[in-house]
C-alpha cells in the first residue's frame, strides 16, 4: 500500500506492507556493492538480467525460506 501516512502535523508519502518489508530485509542482508533479488523478481527479469543464485535465506515474518539471487548485469541480445 502506498499513500500519505501521518497526522495533520506531519504527513509523509510512504509504502507499507509485506512486500516492502521483505524487500527491505533482502536489501539489509546484501553485501555492499551487490544487488539481491527474490525469486519472484528473478522470474520477471531472468531473460534480461544475468543472475546467480545466492541460496535460500530465512527472513523475519516468513514461514519458509526465500530463494535469493544476485543480479550481476544486463544481458546482451543473444545471451
Amino acid at each position: 500500500m502506498a499513500g500519505f501516512i501521518g497526522s495533520s502535523q506531519r504527513l509523509e508519502y510512504t509504502c507499507i506492507g509485506d512486500t516492502v518489508n521483505t524487500s527491505s530485509r533482502i536489501c539489509d542482508s546484501c553485501e555492499g556493492g551487490k544487488v539481491y533479488i527474490s525469486d519472484t523478481t528473478y522470474q520477471r527479469v531472468k531473460d534480461s538480467i544475468l543472475c546467480t543464485p545466492v541460496g535460500e535465506k530465512m527472513y523475519k515474518g516468513k514461514k519458509e525460506p526465500l530463494m535469493i539471487y544476485e543480479a550481476i548485469r544486463s544481458k546482451r541480445r543473444g545471451e
